[in-house]
């Protein structure tokens, strides 16, 4: 699966729900780029992130020993955040929300 500069799946033919795509999408880039561990990403809520088009922070509240830190953004990390955002319907705190509308956990 490959994305355009807009974070939009390339391949024709996939379902009208992209959501998920474009979540794991923003999952990924928290992970691999700035270095989140997976219990940090699954636990960030849509208040400790602050997205703009210059600059970008997560708050992780709960780090590795229970350590508060303030992590910047790349732009492909705010880009990636912000499509989440706007593909993001439901009004819940969590930032990642599984298919039923709940937190993602960290088991698979």
């Amino acid at each position: 699966m490959t994305f355009n500069s807009n974070f939009q799946p390339t391949k024709p033919g996939l379902p009208d729900n992209r959501s998920p795509l474009v979540r794991d999408q923003a999952i990924a880039w928290l992970l691999f780029d700035i270095g989140l561990r997976l219990s940090e990403c699954a636990t960030l809520n849509v208040d400790d992130v602050r997205v703009s088009a210059r600059e970008g922070l997560v708050v992780v509240r709960s780090g590795g020993g229970d350590t508060y830190r303030e992590v910047l953004l790349s732009a492909d990390v705010r880009g990636a955040i912000t499509a989440w955002l706007k593909d993001r319907t439901r009004r819940f705190p969590a930032l990642f929300l599984n298919l039923k509308g709940s937190a993602v956990g960290t088991s698979y």
